[in-house]
């Protein structure tokens, strides 16, 4: 039993370093992750002791904002609210090194959901995570910006397809089973061209017609929406975009569920 017991634990012995080596690498301008989680202050101090900093909230040490977390501001390393997770981070709350002025005592983190960036403000005296990069670390606005623009263009699209009332293209543009008014009652082209006017209703095309694509796109867990929330639509793991869900009256709506 002694040598059964002694070949396990060089067995584990060996698996930990290619285990370790399975993992992803951290991303471009990542220094270090803390092993465990910590204060504000004490985060700001672990990764000025490693060379870095913890990310920037839209490049400034401090920002004021409303209750409602402003989108589309870039976001050291994490790009964006709303955007993919950096492959190499592990899951969890992390810091910002943004501190929130309209709330004394108080930092902006972010965390992820459904694999997406998600930001929100913590107590500094809460415990999270530090992710500390290069003191030159930027947002990954490359990524960011292309998929903006994608969005933008896919909107035009829509408009396009919905004032020529082409709808066999549109509903090669549906993530099925698309989910109308909360419900996933559409379950492929077919249906969709069946129901097409009792989806995209006069409500909903004047919403497409209106949205103004000079203005921000509002983006949530990785969705985006059009106008008041008549349309959210998010990229496709095929490449491009595709409509997650329609909302046909005016109260906002949800996204895929």
């Amino acid at each position: 039993m002694k040598r059964i017991i002694g070949l396990l634990g060089m067995i584990g012995t060996l698996c930990l370093p290619l285990l370790a080596m399975a993992a992803d690498p951290l991303p471009d301008g990542v220094i270090a992750v803390s092993p465990d989680k910590m204060n504000w202050s004490d985060a700001k101090a672990y990764c000025a002791s490693k060379g870095g900093r913890l990310p920037l909230f839209g490049g400034k040490n401090r920002l004021t904002s409303p209750d409602s977390v402003p989108s589309g501001i870039p976001i050291d390393i994490f790009g964006s609210e709303g955007v993919k997770w950096p492959p190499g981070l592990p899951f969890g709350h992390c810091w910002l090194g943004t501190e929130r002025n309209s709330r004394p005592g108080h930092s902006w983190i972010v965390f992820a959901s459904n694999g997406n960036v998600i930001v929100s403000f913590a107590s500094k005296n809460d415990t999270h995570r530090a992710v500390c990069v290069t003191p030159n670390a930027q947002a990954r606005e490359a990524e960011v910006m292309a998929e903006s623009k994608a969005a933008g263009n896919f909107i035009k699209q829509l408009q396009t397809l919905v004032a020529e009332g082409n709808k066999q293209e549109l509903a090669k543009l549906v993530n099925y089973p698309l989910t109308v008014d909360g419900k996933k009652s559409t379950q492929n082209m077919d249906a969709f061209v069946k129901s097409y006017d009792a989806i995209f209703t006069e409500t909903v095309q004047k919403c497409l017609r209106e949205h103004n694509l000079k203005e921000e796109i509002f983006s949530r867990n990785g969705q985006y929406m059009v106008g008041w929330g008549c349309i959210w639509f998010s990229p496709a793991e095929r490449g491009g975009m595709t409509i997650d869900a329609v909302n046909t009256n005016d109260s906002g709506g949800a996204g895929r569920n």
